[in-house]
């Protein structure tokens, strides 16, 4: 799959810009809720570090996106992709200490890959829902 080096970043709701900069990248998060929510698609999701809150990073359905080298700690979940959540990349992330799950992947969510990610001490490192074909 080939993918450009142009990054794209949608809008993001007022709440997340505070916490995460106008730009989404490279910024240091800690809350008491979901943290990042994006329902757009063809979005990377990079060099953030993001810990203490309910879910870090959950695309609801969003499809086409890349979440890469970030550090997602002590949340309830690390990293969702919601029902009807296909063709994501996840890879060389550092996900550590989640209470729930480092990566949950709900049902009737394909095609997405996950690769080269350090999973340290989550209660549950990665969870596959039914229906669900991924790499």
């Amino acid at each position: 799959m080939e993918k450009s080096n142009e990054h794209h970043f949608a809008e993001a709701p007022k709440e997340i810009k505070e916490s995460l900069g106008e730009e989404g990248i490279g910024n240091v998060s800690s809350g008491d809720k979901e943290q990042l929510q994006k329902e757009e698609s063809f979005q990377d999701i990079f060099e953030n570090s993001i810990k203490n809150n309910s879910d870090a990073i959950s695309l609801q359905p969003a499809s086409n996106n890349s979440i890469f080298r970030n550090d997602i700690m002590n949340n309830w979940n690390g990293i969702v992709l919601h029902e009807e959540s296909s063709n994501n990349i996840i890879y060389e992330n550092n996900i550590i200490a989640n209470n729930q799950c480092g990566v949950l992947v709900a049902g009737n969510s394909n095609n997405n890959t996950i690769y080269h990610n350090n999973f340290i001490n989550n209660t549950q490192q990665v969870s596959i829902g039914l229906n669900s074909t991924n790499i």
